[in-house]
């Protein structure tokens, strides 16, 4: 995957080819949405004592409605499981390892905010990825390119 700035909505593992159609069907119809504006809030979230810092988008917009149902619908058809934790549409912009708090560099309320005036995703995409014998990091193939109305996707 080329090192733009994405949000994965779900990991599907190993799938068989049957499954590719339903996912490459999910992709375009989520690129049917205009491309969103972001309301970005900016929260660490704290996991297993491991401090991420998050970007978090807002649940109000229709765009990411759908794109949490959809991964909500992918769970249950596609890996035969409702997924444990509702998806929370959401970007991770770093993570600490060594267990020092975020809190000094942003505040921990969830009200900061960024209003991004303009979209900054041009599409939907989806990847295969494929682990190399020699560990170099994962191959990507892009299966499905989806833009949004009027975009063309870059990479």
């Amino acid at each position: 995957m080329p090192e733009d700035l994405h949000s994965t909505v779900l990991f599907g593992g190993i799938r068989p080819d049957r499954a590719i159609g339903l996912w490459k069907k999910a992709a375009c119809h989520l690129a049917l949405y205009l491309a969103p504006v972001c309301r970005i809030h900016l929260v660490p979230a704290w996991e297993k004592r491991r401090h991420l810092l998050v970007m978090v988008f807002s649940e109000s917009s229709p765009f990411w409605r759908a794109v949490t149902g959809i991964a909500d619908d992918l769970s249950r058809e596609l890996l035969e499981r409702r997924c444990s934790r509702p998806f929370w549409p959401h970007m991770t912009l770093s993570r600490n390892l060594n267990g020092n708090s975020l809190s000094r560099t942003i505040s921990t309320s969830g009200t900061d905010f960024i209003e991004w005036p303009t979209p900054f995703f041009s599409g939907i995409r989806l990847y295969e990825s494929v682990l190399p014998a020699k560990r170099k990091g994962p191959r990507y193939k892009i299966l499905e390119d989806c833009p949004f109305p009027g975009m063309t996707n870059v990479g």
